[in-house]
């Protein structure tokens, strides 16, 4: 028998084969076992407060914390850029689809940049009219993407199919229709797409999974709602009670009926609204309290700072304390460790997309040769904010109106 007859060949082909699934690859050893009787599971006994949801990560979104750091996020990320090439034809027809109303490129990046660190992913419909890429950011509904992907045997996405909602009835005649006659009779409603119709863009991939910084998260916003929400109720709690007393020796509390204590109660719970509150013969009041409070700033900052760590923000940037303005500096424009790194992430994952996915398809259907990209760093940067450069522009300043819009058309 020769050396290749010993080799039993074995051809295996996954069927249904989902990349995405992760396996238990660990073992248990004699390292790994306990004796300990007090041993316990850290995700039984710790376990997340908040549901990893995308409706939940999009109502965490809204925390005017977050907000604002996913907006500051994606503002500095596209502050300046321009639009280069190796052929001016192609650069300057990209420049003219990223002006007309079928792109926005500006809007894009920023829906993207949004979808991308709340949800995860982001999918984006490419619709084909006239050699025109049209997009549309596919809508879906609260609770999670209702999209699936559909892999070959090989584990290779070959469609995506979307759950969604629309219309029953067209609102044929809506002209003389009166407002509240305009009412949506929605049905649910299947569309399949083919691979080449969807850009599906992965943030922060991990095993080939996007992931949503805005998951990571959910907890601390959610108990720094609580203690918010606290706050009012404390101050109310903590601050001079009135304390009636029923009764003395000439009208003993125990004579009162159920109903006349309750009606003592209901009318002096709201005291501190009203100037003078009248008590009947037989009712006593005093004032007790203290003004000490709990520190609830305190326990909010905790998870104020946790946050920032889960966003990847520096604390100096939207929070002075504890800090100075050399530090913050260093936090935040350090090309190294500093917030620049992340921001430099963000360009490098929308260079991915946009130029591979939407440029290069775009050019081919235009029949222009040569490569287009986006340069986030003009030499120029200062002065430039989000100018597309052209030849009839090249080399001039923009006007103080380019410049006071920046990138964005509502001030953002």
């Amino acid at each position: 028998m020769g050396l290749l007859d010993r080799i039993n060949y074995k051809n295996f082909i996954l069927r249904n084969a989902e990349s995405n699934a992760i396996e238990e690859t660990g073992i248990d050893t004699d390292d790994t076992t306990t004796n300990d009787t007090d041993a316990i599971d850290l995700i039984d006994t710790v376990p997340f407060k908040v549901k990893r949801t995308i409706k939940n990560c999009r109502f965490a979104a809204n925390d005017p914390i977050v907000k604002g750091i996913i907006n500051d996020n994606i503002t500095k990320t596209i502050s300046n850029f321009v639009i280069e090439g190796d052929n001016q034809d192609a650069v300057d027809y990209i420049i003219e689809r990223c002006k007309s109303t079928d792109w926005d490129l500006n809007q894009l990046m920023r829906d993207f940049l949004w979808a991308g660190q709340v949800d995860g992913e982001v999918f984006t419909n490419k619709i084909i009219i006239e050699n025109r890429i049209h997009l549309r950011i596919l809508a879906f509904d609260a609770e999670n993407y209702r999209i699936k992907k559909i892999y070959d045997e090989y584990g290779k996405v070959t469609g995506f199919k979307q759950l969604t909602q629309r219309n029953k009835e067209t609102n044929k005649g809506w002209l003389a229709k009166k407002f509240e006659e305009l009412e949506e009779k929605l049905e649910e409603w299947t569309v399949p797409f083919q691979p080449g119709e969807i850009i599906n863009a992965k943030y922060m991939e991990l095993k080939g999974k996007g992931r949503s910084i805005v998951m990571d998260i959910l907890d601390p916003v959610y108990y720094r709602r609580v203690l918010s929400d606290l706050m009012p109720k404390t101050v109310f709690k903590n601050s001079n009670i009135l304390i009636v007393t029923m009764g003395n020796k000439d009208a003993p509390g125990k004579r009162l009926t159920k109903k006349s204590r309750e009606a003592v109660v209901e009318a002096t719970t709201d005291y501190h609204k009203k100037g003078v509150v009248v008590l009947p013969f037989g009712l006593e009041a005093e004032m007790i309290g203290t003004s000490q409070l709990p520190d609830i700033p305190k326990y909010k900052q905790d998870f104020k700072n946790e946050i920032f760590d889960g966003l990847s923000t520096p604390h100096a940037l939207f929070d002075t304390e504890g800090s100075n303005r050399a530090t913050a500096e260093v936090l935040m424009d350090s090309e190294t460790s500093g917030r620049v790194v992340f921001l430099e992430y963000n360009r490098e994952w929308l260079k991915k997309y946009i130029e591979n996915e939407l440029f290069t398809p775009e050019l081919e259907l235009a029949g222009k040769k040569g490569n287009v990209w986006i340069n986030f760093h003009p030499k120029d940067k200062d002065k430039k904010s989000g100018y597309l450069e052209t030849d009839e522009n090249k080399g001039k300043e923009p006007s103080e109106e380019e410049t006071d819009e920046g990138v964005n058309d509502d001030g953002d």
